[in-house]
């Protein structure tokens, strides 16, 4: 018979579990029992391999649960909200892994003890997938909610007139019992309601303000659409409208002040271009081109004025002390008494010691100070004038030479038009003006400049001939006298006019200037 000794429980060096190992001394096989031992072994040896595969499944179902939770919400993370296949495609997934995993199984046992695991952690994972799949359906509602309202709000800003029609289709959309919002309490959809009614509210305020804010603000203060905003907002609104009325006003005035300097632009291009056609021929410019230009009446009959005299046979010559007096004026600083700053006010001297020329040099020279750059380009041209004057004329605080503005004029008579002439070439205005320049505009003014010794004899003459005679008693002074003759020890001299101070105003001595009409010298006499 045989001797079954006692078992004694080992345990593995690899586990923790406790499992029972058959050595070859633990069965005694008598002959007569050696079938019976035989058959309890191998029952022996199958309960281990089950108690060892529940234990793997035990392990591959803990594993499962925690790699399909990350992947789940790994998925959700990246899935479309609006994906409403979501939950299906994750628990087939999943069924597909769990029936693979199955199949890697052997033993009854085992596979009953995962069916037992499986069906928990399916039941598990379906209800989590859908509660992700749900949170995705409201989450997908609510972008499209904030979408929809946007796009709302967009088009009654635009269109105002909107408002009711708008506002009635967004509620109406919110409380649609089929709708994405069906699932929202009632609680839920009247705080959408009242939400979606004081953003489209503001919005059609907003619109009405940017159309019309006098009517904005009107409606605002009327309270038509004090159900739609709050106190804080609507005061927002008001000063908003305040703002936008007096913009617009600004606006109309900004508008108004751009076309009248459009205009102003083109009317100096027509006066240009009447000037440019009176030097090049008088008898080319109409008085019906004059009448049909752009511009004003007053400049219309100036212009008249000067083809009448253009077109005259005298001839006209330049007075060099009024075109100086003049170009000194133009460069008085800003602000100044005397300073000209309108083309008017040399063209209407146009014949009066003024050829067209010299109208036109004097134009050119007002307008290119309407600009910064233009400015600082005229002051050079200024200061390299001033020098020049000093220069040619000789003139200091002991005398002046009497044919020294004569002598300045013929300097400014040929560098205007080498100006210009550089300038268009591409020449800046310091390679002109500077001395050292190479294309240096006053490099011949020494040729201009007349010996002292002429001039104190000049000086002598005029001295001798002013003193031979007073003038008669009651002889006419300043403006009067413009156009008289006076005589001196037996010569006759015409009057000029007054003398003009560096402030382009007559001197209140009553000086004049008088010329001889024989030698065309000029001179300043003062009656006693």
């Amino acid at each position: 018979m045989p001797v079954i000794r006692e078992y004694v429980s080992q345990e593995s060096a690899v586990t923790d579990i406790p499992s029972r190992r058959l050595a070859a001394s633990d069965i005694n096989i008598a002959p007569d029992n050696a079938g019976r031992g035989l058959m309890d072994a191998g029952r022996t040896l199958a309960k281990i391999d089950e108690e060892r595969e529940i234990s793997d499944v035990n392990v591959k179902l803990a594993k499962a649960r925690s790699e399909w939770t990350v992947h789940l919400q790994e998925r959700a993370a990246q899935a479309d909200p609006g994906d409403m296949t979501f939950a299906q495609s994750f628990r087939t997934d999943f069924a597909e892994y769990l029936a693979q995993t199955k199949g890697t199984i052997n033993t009854g046992a085992a596979q009953r003890a995962f069916d037992r695991g499986a069906t928990d952690l399916a039941a598990h994972f379906n209800e989590r997938a859908g509660v992700y799949q749900i949170q995705a359906a409201g989450m997908k509602a609510k972008q499209d909610y904030l979408v929809a309202l946007d796009a709302n709000r967009n088009t009654v800003l635009a269109d105002p007139t909107q408002f009711e029609s708008v506002l009635r289709a967004s509620e109406a959309a919110i409380n649609d019992k089929e709708g994405p919002y069906a699932r929202l309490t009632g609680e839920q959809r009247a705080a959408l309601s009242i939400q979606t009614r004081k953003e489209i509210g503001l919005s059609a305020a907003q619109g009405v303000i940017r159309m019309d804010p006098e009517l904005g603000l009107k409606k605002l203060q009327a309270g038509d659409w004090d159900a739609y905003l709050d106190a804080d907002k609507k005061f927002a609104l008001e000063k908003n409208a305040e703002v936008a009325i007096r913009g617009k006003e600004i606006e109309a005035e900004r508008v108004e002040r751009a076309k009248e300097k459009a205009l102003d632009k083109a009317r100096e291009a027509t006066g240009n271009a009447l000037i440019a056609k009176l030097i090049k021929d008088p008898t080319s410019l109409s008085a019906t081109e004059i009448a049909d230009s752009n511009l004003k009446w007053e400049d219309k009959a100036r212009f008249n004025n000067m083809l009448q005299t253009a077109i005259k046979p005298e001839a006209i010559k330049t007075d060099p002390e009024v075109m100086i007096k003049l170009w000194e004026r133009i460069h008085l600083p800003d602000g100044a008494e005397g300073k000209i700053t309108r083309e008017e006010e040399v063209e209407s001297l146009f014949g009066k010691g003024l050829t067209l020329s010299d109208v036109n040099a004097l134009r050119s020279e007002i307008q290119g100070r309407r600009t910064d750059e233009g400015k600082l380009e005229s002051d050079l041209k200024e200061n390299f004038l001033k020098q020049a004057r000093a220069f040619i004329s000789d003139s200091n605080q002991f005398f002046k030479d009497p044919k020294g503005d004569e002598n300045v004029y013929k300097f400014m008579a040929n560098f205007f038009p080498a100006y210009l002439e550089g300038r268009r070439s591409g020449k800046t205005a310091k390679q002109l003006l500077a001395p050292d320049s190479p294309d240096y505009l006053g490099k011949d003014m020494a040729k201009y400049r007349r010996d002292p010794k002429d001039i104190l004899i000049n000086l002598m003459e005029d001295a001798k001939a002013l003193g031979a005679a007073p003038a008669a008693p009651g002889a006419p002074v300043g403006d009067a006298a413009t156009g008289q003759t006076i005589q001196y020890g037996g010569e006759t001299y015409e009057v000029i006019g007054p003398a003009m101070g560096a402030n382009g105003k007559p001197l209140t001595d009553g000086t004049l200037r008088i010329r001889d009409p024989k030698t065309g010298r000029t001179a300043t006499y003062r009656p006693e």
